[in-house]
């Protein structure tokens, strides 16, 4: 599946160097395809053989190529997957399924001098924002070989869910790094307690060139541990990531019917 897809996503990212901050680049950005301050998703028909048929055509997404030639394979890839979920379960035969395409690349710079690294942390977060997301499909089709760590680390989110203000006790304030550090790695993980289990339930997932990951977003916040670099020059990790939104919430404006509506007008003005 790498050598099939990454061609075209290297082809794309040459064209289009999208890199809004220097450890990133944007290379099918789902933030350029909005409306009302939300995704528009592509849309696919799942068979009862495990094929994926891509609604809308040439419509379907602003870059129908990586629409057939990357999104579609990386989603048939990961349907046994998606089958597996409990939470939520998808029932996929015969079902329309909407999934938000995103395609980036994480760059680390050069070390700085012989013998050190440059490194990428990321944060603890879930996908979507006021689309509602079931379920996440990364797939790894690029990792340079001098990158070390990076494994993704998952932890169940129903503990996360209640932070804030809103919450009924109105203990917000003791939600500091020491008491989450604490929940999710345990009790010793700070200097003086006594040694304990996490109170949140966590694990990581290594990743390599060809990881295929799915998981609950309903379920589960992830992030990138430490990831580093000893490469004298740049050095990447590429990823597909296609966000599945839940069919048992509201459907989102498609993105086939926003682009078939622009070319339409554009060849009404031709």
């Amino acid at each position: 599946l790498a050598e099939r897809v990454r061609p075209l996503l290297d082809a794309h990212a040459a064209a289009h160097p999208d890199r809004p901050i220097p450890r990133y680049q944007m290379i099918v950005d789902p933030n350029q395809l909005v409306r009302r301050g939300l995704w528009l998703p592509m849309e696919a028909d799942v068979g009862d053989d495990g094929g994926v048929a891509l609604v809308g055509g040439q419509h379907a997404h602003p870059h129908p190529h990586l629409a057939e030639g990357v999104a579609k394979p990386v989603l048939e890839a990961a349907l046994p997957l998606l089958a597996q979920l409990q939470r939520p379960a998808l029932l996929l035969p015969g079902r329309r399924l909407q999934f938000v395409f995103k395609a980036q690349r994480i760059i680390l710079p050069p070390a700085q001098s012989h013998g050190t690294e440059s490194e990428y942390t990321g944060l603890w977060h879930v996908d979507g924002d006021a689309e509602r997301i079931a379920a996440v499909v990364l797939f790894y089709y690029h990792v340079h070989p001098a990158l070390r760590g990076g494994a993704i680390e998952l932890a169940a989110r129903d503990a996360i869910d209640v932070l804030g203000y809103g919450d009924c006790s109105g203990n917000a304030e003791e939600f500091d790094r020491a008491a989450l550090r604490r929940a999710l790695r345990g009790a010793s993980a700070l200097p003086g307690d006594r040694a304990d289990v996490p109170q949140v339930a966590s694990g990581a997932v290594e990743v390599c060139e060809g990881t295929l990951l799915v998981f609950s977003n309903l379920q589960l916040v992830h992030r990138v541990l430490r990831m580093a670099s000893q490469a004298g020059g740049e050095a990447s990790r590429d990823f597909v990531a296609l966000f599945v939104v839940d069919p048992a919430a509201e459907p989102l404006f498609p993105a086939r019917r926003q682009l078939f509506v622009q070319h339409a007008l554009t060849r009404t003005l031709a």
